[in-house]
């Protein structure tokens, strides 16, 4: 035999209110002959765990060279490599996030002994590099065996996974509500 819980529920509900309805009435009819009337209000929640279904993983790649146009270059075609792995897999939702591309300065030695600079300014710029990320944030179901497949093969391009976080997609908490 199976028990309707949400039945059971609703009727000890809705049990609970006559008896506190019939208590408010006969305790409170003095006070309610002095005034307009009596104001009842009543509220009920109800919880409910719900696997959440949907995967959004934040990916970055770095990348290190001599030159601006090297470390763009590098980051616009790993990006067009990525998007061609991602397009062979249904339902994966794309995003692009921060694209940044800076000058990065070694660590200048110490002073030499009489207090003047260990290198000139040529000797500093010879030695700094650029440096350069971007971040690829895909969605998809999270039990998705190809899309869990996608993030190991963009891992194996260079790509480290930043996070990745579970959700309860809009159709599923429609559903739980509906229910």
């Amino acid at each position: 035999m199976m028990l309707n819980f949400k039945k059971i529920w609703c009727r000890g509900l809705m049990l609970a209110a006559v008896v506190l309805g019939v208590a408010i009435g006969v305790i409170g009819a003095p006070v309610a002959l002095a005034e307009e009337g009596t104001t009842l209000s009543l509220s009920a929640t109800v919880y409910r765990t719900l696997p959440q279904d949907r995967l959004q993983v934040n990916l970055n790649f770095d990348k290190q060279g001599k030159t601006a146009e090297e470390v763009q270059k590098a980051i616009n075609g790993k990006m067009q490599e990525a998007q061609r792995a991602y397009s062979l897999v249904k339902n994966i939702k794309p995003t692009t996030g921060g694209y940044n591309v800076w000058r990065e300065y070694a660590p200048e030695p110490a002073p030499r002994p009489d207090g003047t600079p260990a290198w000139t300014p040529a000797q500093r710029e010879k030695a700094a590099t650029w440096r350069g990320n971007q971040v690829l944030m895909l969605e998809g179901a999270a039990q998705d065996a190809d899309f869990i497949k996608l993030i190991g093969t963009l891992q194996g391009m260079g790509f480290a996974t930043q996070g990745m976080t579970y959700m309860l997609s809009r159709a599923a908490t429609e559903e739980a509500r509906m229910s």
